[in-house]
């Protein structure tokens, strides 16, 4: 199933860094199971950084976070993202379980992190 959904980027946020978040109800019959290691691309000093799910050595995936999680920067200069109680970092394995969403109004989105379609976090399996 994919949706049609805005996805926008949520803020404060870390100056470089694009947080791209949706606004689906929890439960909304997403049933697709992600699972690799969080990770960034780019670099805040050259421009916007983008968070994405990283499976091998060329299988990535850009995930749009619920719009009530946070971006924050750990002391050590890593990406943490928080929510409900839990809290994953860049470098960590994640599980995540929820479905592919298309991006419906991509003006909204850091010109470097646009990506036509976004895995939508919705549970934690």
């Amino acid at each position: 199933m994919i949706a049609t959904v805005v996805v926008a980027c949520r803020a404060p946020v870390p100056t470089g860094y694009d947080f791209v978040t949706h606004s689906l109800p929890s439960g909304s019959g997403m049933d697709a199971l992600l699972e690799g290691t969080m990770a960034v691309t780019g670099g805040a000093e050259n421009g916007v950084v983008c968070l994405l799910v990283v499976r091998g050595s060329r299988d990535i995936t850009y995930v749009a976070w619920p719009e009530h999680f946070t971006l924050v920067l750990a002391s050590d200069g890593t990406v943490e993202v928080r929510g409900d109680g839990k809290a994953f970092r860049q470098g960590e394995e994640v599980r995540f379980g929820g479905g592919e969403i298309t991006a419906g109004v991509h003006h909204s989105i850091p010109g470097a992190c646009q990506n036509p379609s976004y895995f939508a976090v919705q549970s934690f399996p």
